[in-house]
């Protein structure tokens, strides 16, 4: 728990552009949580997790198994940890500029940041600046009704590192 959150997201960007390994019973663990199978979802989301630690939703999804399962200890170690995810990347940047990017994993990532910000997102561009890859999303503040637009470093995975 006292690991640098932000670095162990670039740290794994980097891993799995290098690896590029899946998961082994990936399927089988996603089958077993829609079956409320929660023993069985418990033992494989241990072994996805060696494979994609940084995945707040997998650490969710493991937080509420062990809750089904009465392992309130193991629970809120994964509820921690997932709430260190959502930092590391809240916390990432501000998406002003293309220095300040937030960044991100994935393009379900910005979107993520985008709802949780409240904008509605409208528009997207792809923006090459320096050595680095950003996507800019447009959008309109839900609650003031202004547009914004925010960058999102992606030069983990456009093109690899």
């Amino acid at each position: 728990m006292t690991v640098d959150f932000k670095e162990l997201r670039r740290a794994f960007a980097d891993w799995q552009c290098e690896k590029n390994t899946d998961a082994p019973n990936r399927e089988v663990m996603v089958d077993a949580f829609n079956k409320k199978d929660y023993a069985k979802a418990v033992e494989l989301v241990e072994v996805v997790l060696d494979y994609e630690y940084i995945h707040r939703g997998l650490h969710l999804a493991a937080e509420d198994a062990y809750r089904h399962l009465g392992d309130a200890k193991r629970a809120e170690e994964h509820k921690a940890i997932a709430d260190k995810l959502l930092d590391a990347l809240l916390t990432s940047g501000d998406g002003k500029t293309a220095k300040t990017a937030f960044y991100v994993l994935s393009v379900r990532e910005e979107y993520f940041v985008m709802q949780k910000l409240g904008y509605r997102p409208h528009g997207q561009a792809l923006v090459s600046e320096g050595d680095g890859m950003f996507d800019v999303l447009m959008g309109t503040d839900t609650s003031t009704q202004k547009e914004v637009s925010l960058y999102f470093e992606i030069t983990s995975f456009y093109g690899g590192v």
